[in-house]
Order: C-alpha cells, then sequence, then structure tokens
C-alpha cells in the first residue's frame, strides 16, 4: 500500500510538472512572466503600467521577423526615449531589451504575437470584398435579360469571375457564417450558369435556323436577327 502511494505521488508529480512546463512554454504565458504585461495589454488584460500601445491585433500590423526584432532589440526600430505614434497614440519609447528569454521562448513569444488580430481582421476584409463583389454581381444579373448573345456572354463571363472568387473566399475565410454563404452562393451561381448555357443553345438554335431564312426575310427581321444574335 505504501509502495502505490508513492507511486501515486510520483506520477501526480510528474503529470502536474509536465502541465507547468507546456504551460510555461507557451506564448500567453510568456507574455504574463516575462512582464510584458506590465506595459501591454491584450483582449483588456494587461497593462498594469500602460507604457506600451494595445497589443490586441498586433499581428494583422507587423511581420513574425519584426515582432521577434521588437522583443530582442526594439531600439532597432524606435530610438530609447524617441516619442512614438501607434494608432493615434503617442508613447515614450523605453521598451527594455530582453536578455533573458532564451531563442525558443522568443520564438514562441513572438508566434503568438503574431496571431492575435491577424485572422479576425483579414476575416473581416474578406467580408467586405464578398460583400462588394456580391452587389457588384447582383447589379449586373439584375440589369441584364439573357435574351440576346451577347448578353447571355456577358453574363456567362460575370458568373464565372463570381465563381472563382467564391472558390476564393472558401478557401481562405475562417468565418464559418460566410464559408457557408458563399457555397450557398457557388451552389446558385452554378445553377445560373447552367441555365445560362441552355439560353445560349436556344440563341444559337434560333440564330442558324433564321440565319438560313434572312435573305427573303422583311429589314425588320434582320434588325430582330441582329440584335439577338450578333455579337
Amino acid at each position: 500500500m505504501k509502495k502505490l502511494i508513492v507511486s501515486l505521488f510520483i506520477i501526480c508529480a510528474f503529470v502536474l510538472g509536465l502541465n507547468k512546463i507546456v504551460f510555461a512554454s507557451s506564448g500567453v504565458s510568456l507574455f504574463f512572466s516575462k512582464g510584458c504585461s506590465f506595459c501591454h495589454v491584450i483582449n483588456g488584460y494587461g497593462g498594469s503600467m500602460v507604457h506600451g500601445p494595445d497589443l490586441s491585433h498586433v499581428g494583422s500590423k507587423r511581420s513574425l521577423s519584426w515582432i521577434k526584432t521588437q522583443i530582442t532589440d526594439p531600439s532597432a526600430h524606435f530610438a530609447y526615449g524617441s516619442s512614438v505614434t501607434i494608432n493615434g497614440k503617442s508613447y515614450i519609447a523605453n521598451m527594455p531589451r530582453d536578455k533573458y528569454m532564451s531563442a525558443s521562448q522568443v520564438n514562441t513569444l513572438a508566434i503568438y504575437l503574431e496571431s492575435l488580430g491577424g485572422v479576425r481582421d483579414n476575416n473581416k476584409a474578406l467580408e467586405r470584398e464578398f460583400n462588394r463583389r456580391t452587389d457588384e454581381y447582383n447589379n449586373i444579373v439584375n440589369e441584364i435579360s439573357p435574351n440576346t448573345m451577347q448578353n447571355v456572354s456577358t453574363l456567362l463571363s460575370a458568373a464565372s469571375s463570381y465563381v472563382s472568387f467564391l472558390r476564393s473566399v472558401i478557401g481562405k475565410t475562417g468565418d464559418y457564417s460566410l464559408k457557408r454563404t458563399a457555397e450557398r452562393n457557388m451552389r446558385k451561381t452554378e445553377d445560373f450558369q447552367n441555365a445560362l448555357w441552355q439560353d445560349r443553345q436556344n440563341i444559337v438554335s434560333y440564330c442558324n435556323q433564321s440565319g438560313l431564312e434572312s435573305p427573303y426575310a422583311s429589314l425588320q427581321r434582320d434588325a430582330r436577327w441582329n440584335s439577338i444574335c450578333g455579337q
């Protein structure tokens, strides 16, 4: 029984120690344990001294290499004691150079900071572009009727371009709602493309048949043929 208790104690100690190591190696824990939170805020946490800018969205503005340099040698970007304006606010550049983090810890912290804001802001930018392109496409579809060869060609070109854009959105976005909307729009647009190809085939059939008759038709019939069949 005594051996069992000792064994359990060793196992628990190992698990707790492992968790501590994992936690210590995470970017979030490094941000707090290395004192970054004294001056910086991330999503409302930290900033007890509020000497530095909010880092909640730093990943959407700075590269990984830039962030690493800022951690290890901030004066490379901002001369110590100089006035710096970031996001409309003025700060005094007094960030100390970190001499106590290993290269691995610097990398871990930098990767964490790079992740902040980037995905969310990219999703918002993609959503704005999605709305713009969708409105643009809908305006074309609503204004042009597929009753002539030229109109069908214009609509097919617009639909093809829009489908390519939707595929790009589906592949890039991390927003599940936007992805579902893009997938739904793509299915509808592909159905519309199939209908347009049928319209085009009907027009081609009409033009081929009427073209044979056109020498014997009236000038009015020739004008109608040109308006429907002309490119």
